[in-house]
């Protein structure tokens, strides 16, 4: 390939380059009829006087098919509505606009809505009072304000206005100030009060502080539940009772006498003997048990300062409840 054919072709990827975003950007042909529709019937809202209609529509006209004449009727129209400040930065873009497409009748217009809007509009300025916290963020109507804009005479539109500063840490601060056609006031923003820190509880050090007794209900849970322990356990030690009788009368019937005694006696004899002994351990428990579970029930409506432990025991020669605690 020679080096005049790839200088054309570099010369023509550059020039596709450029003029792709704008054909991307273009409107179709169904959004400029949609633009049409909606700017004819912006104007017949407009000779109606019904503005605010009417600067809705303009405004979706210009989205969808971006226009000079729109432009400038879309300022008209806002100037209409008395949001004088909107206005006037519509003027000043639709000036420029008609200046690059080179329309002066559209120029003229602009620039004498421009001189005759200009001392008409009202001015806030916005200060604070001392230095600014970190992350500071001041919005005037729901827009963010550049730092560099505070002390200076912002053109807003008539009416009421709405400022409202935010900072990590700090509690909002919303003010509202009204102005009117021509007037310039100043909105001193106070210092932000910082945001109250919740109070954390110190846990005391101190081991001798006793544990707050148990509410009245787990009381009852609890008496409930030892007196169930006591009575089962007196279901268990009855059965085990008439065990050790049974056994009894089985190993007297097999040992008539101290010196004569089968085997099968012996074995009762000492079936016997285990019976009676997880007998005694089961009527034990049973009557500490209900009688706990009463006492603990009965004094469960009194003011608790106490604390208890209860658990079973069993030894070699019986058993029972052990009880540790004061009451």
């Amino acid at each position: 390939m020679s080096k005049t054919n790839v200088v054309r072709l570099a010369t023509l990827a550059l020039l596709l380059m450029i003029l792709a975003p704008t054909a991307q950007g273009a409107p179709s042909a169904a959004e400029k009829a949609e633009a049409e529709a909606l700017f004819q019937e912006a104007k017949k809202l407009m000779s109606q006087k019904r503005f605010a209609e009417a600067c809705q529509k303009f405004e979706a006209s210009q989205r969808l098919d971006p226009a000079g004449g729109t432009l400038l009727n879309l300022a008209l129209c806002h100037e209409a509505e008395g949001k004088l400040a909107t206005a006037w930065v519509e003027f000043g873009d639709a000036l420029a606009q008609a200046k690059q497409d080179k329309k002066n009748d559209r120029v003229k217009i602009a620039r004498e809505h421009l001189e005759k809007l200009e001392p008409r509009l009202p001015r806030l300025v916005i200060r604070l009072t001392g230095a600014a916290p970190p992350g500071l963020v001041v919005e005037r109507d729901g827009v963010q304000m550049s730092s560099a804009s505070f002390g200076t005479p912002i053109p807003v539109d008539p009416g009421e206005r709405r400022v409202r500063a935010t900072a990590p840490g700090f509690q909002p601060l919303e003010e509202r100030i009204s102005l009117g056609e021509g007037e310039t006031k100043t909105l001193t923003l106070p210092s932000l009060s910082p945001k109250s820190r919740p109070e954390v509880p110190v846990a005391s050090s101190s081991s001798s502080t006793p544990l707050p007794p148990p509410p009245p209900s787990h009381r009852k849970t609890l008496a409930y539940a030892v007196g169930g322990v006591g009575a089962a356990s007196l279901v268990v030690g009855a059965f085990f009772g008439f065990r050790t009788l049974s056994k009894k009368n089985e190993s007297d019937r097999e040992c008539p006498s101290a010196t004569t005694c089968s085997a099968r006696g012996i074995q009762a004899n000492e079936q016997a003997y285990m019976a009676a002994t997880v007998a005694n351990i089961g009527v034990g428990l049973g009557v500490v048990g209900l009688g706990v579970g009463a006492y603990l029930l009965l004094t469960a409506k009194t003011e608790l300062t106490s604390f208890y432990r209860v658990a079973p025991m069993v030894g070699q020669h019986g058993g029972g409840l052990w009880m540790q605690g004061h009451f």
